[in-house]
């Protein structure tokens, strides 16, 4: 006969524990299974399970149609029972824990996500541009150059159903010719009457690395080799690369301060920083937007991917990863060596490089593209 007991977990999800050998008559932990069904969300926890037979894991993938189960197990055949069963077990209670408040961030952020907000002020300056008799979009897409949260509101509305037709609008020039400077003007009201007067400075931060990995990622693509058309993506993608960290810092401000705040007193990265409060890393959120928003396949990539070390072949995201690398490094970061990475993508692209003091020049781009804190804090 098997033993159960029910305890709190660390966010407040009901764990029941149980151990030893599940026969079909305990029916009190038949009872207590079908009683996961009235919870918002539960762990169940089979560390201490040694056999059990089909019938129980019908029971828990029942369960687990109705509401957020997780299923904690070690024991091999319990896992491959499991997985024959439909169910991933977690292998720990924690990692477990983890994964529901991952589940919470990602229902909380694309429930209620439409987009996130700008600076009124930048609004304001965007507003009074485009009812101006002299308004281009080539004027448009200058002012637009430090804001990502407009452009991913753009890049957004662009590739909408409302004007999608055969292919997506993948370059920002593109989406606002696409969108037309009218509509253009009621985005920039909007974000005018529903923005942000200030910024914390956590934002502030956010908002700047974006700025300043679009600018060198778009030097290093220059260097390189790469045509008008591709810098033109690797801006916006070096521009909207942290779109998940983005949903973070402006839908859940006390917990990216705090996360932010634990990767730079531990040695742990901020993904883990990411799993410990939000239960998922920036990438994935970001990646989760991006195709929520219809955001074009290359864009979608480098969001999801601009963590991932590969310089094996050429694509887009490579300039950005290595910009991305350097920024994280000079704010005392942990990340991959930009150094070498440079290296490696101008060997991949076989071309020398053509500065004698990489640092220099990076820091001469960064040097032009600082944003000022907006309210001290």
């Amino acid at each position: 006969m098997a033993s159960f007991s029910w305890h709190d977990g660390e966010d407040k999800v009901k764990i029941l524990s149980v151990s030893g050998e599940i026969e079909e008559s305990d029916y009190d932990l038949r009872a207590a299974v079908s009683g996961l069904t009235q919870l918002h969300s539960s762990i169940i926890d089979l560390s201490g399970v040694t056999a059990a037979k089909g019938f129980f894991f019908e029971m828990l993938q029942e369960a687990a149609s109705m509401t957020r189960l997780k299923v904690v197990t070690q024991v091999p055949e319990v896992s491959e029972i499991c997985l024959q069963f439909a169910i991933v077990p977690f292998p720990t209670v924690r990692s477990a824990e983890l994964s529901h408040r991952g589940d919470e961030t990602v229902a909380q952020l694309l429930t209620s996500l439409r987009d996130v907000p700008s600076l009124t002020k930048d609004a304001q300056a965007l507003v009074d541009y485009t009812t101006s008799k002299d308004a281009d979009f080539e004027g448009v897409e200058k002012l637009l150059t430090s804001q990502p949260a407009i452009v991913s509101q753009i890049m957004r509305i662009a590739n909408s159903a409302y004007y999608y037709r055969r292919q997506s609008v993948d370059t920002l020039p593109l989406a606002l010719s696409t969108i037309g400077m009218s509509y253009l003007t009621r985005i920039f009201q909007f974000n005018l009457f529903n923005g942000f007067v200030s910024l914390f400075k956590p934002q502030h931060d956010f908002f700047n690395g974006c700025i300043l990995c679009a600018e060198l990622s778009v030097f290093i693509a220059r260097a390189v080799g790469f045509d008008a058309v591709d810098i033109s993506k690797v801006w916006i993608g070096g521009l909207l690369h942290d779109l998940g960290e983005m949903g973070m810092a402006f839908y859940f401000p006390e917990k990216y301060v705090a996360s932010k705040h634990f990767a730079q007193t531990s040695p742990a990265p901020q993904t883990m920083a990411e799993f410990i409060y939000f239960g998922i890393n920036h990438q994935t959120l970001g990646q989760l937007m991006a195709v929520r928003w219809n955001f074009p396949q290359y864009l979608v990539e480098i969001i999801g991917n601009h963590h991932k070390n590969d310089l094996m072949k050429k694509n887009l995201v490579i300039p950005i990863l290595c910009a991305d690398a350097y920024i994280t490094s000079r704010k005392g970061g942990i990340g991959p060596s930009w150094d070498l990475m440079i290296k490696n993508i101008f060997k991949l692209y076989n071309c020398k490089i053509p500065w004698e003091k990489p640092q220099t020049e990076f820091e001469t781009i960064i040097s032009m593209k600082p944003l000022p804190l907006i309210n001290g804090n």
